[in-house]
């Protein structure tokens, strides 16, 4: 069965939004008409590029990622310590589909 609180069109945003309200009121003020649904990619090559597009442009950031990738250094081994690699191994996998409005929590 599909999760229904993953958000994959506008009916299930406006659920999730719905149900993020519940928990904090503040996301009220969210326009779900002004929200553009993306699917990413998951893992350390979707972290790196949300990572250097952060930092650059969209354009710089795809050159990036690309001349990385084409060096073979747009995996773990080639940035990150022994230690890190480790411990992003150990992190869970997200759930299948990506995370869910049910998911989330309030951190007070």
């Amino acid at each position: 069965m599909a999760d229904p609180y993953l958000v994959t069109d506008p009916k299930t945003l406006a659920i999730g939004l719905a149900d993020l309200c519940q928990i904090e009121p503040a996301f009220a003020r969210v326009d779900p008409a002004r929200v553009t649904l993306r699917a990413r990619e998951a893992g350390f090559v979707a972290l790196a590029k949300a990572i250097i597009s952060q930092q650059v442009s969209v354009a710089s950031a795809n050159a990036i990622t690309a001349r990385l990738s084409d060096a073979g250094m747009l995996v773990p081994e080639a940035v990150l310590s022994p230690r890190m690699i480790r411990f992003a191994r150990a992190w869970p996998e997200p759930p299948e589909g990506g995370v869910s409005a049910r998911t989330c929590r309030r951190a007070d």
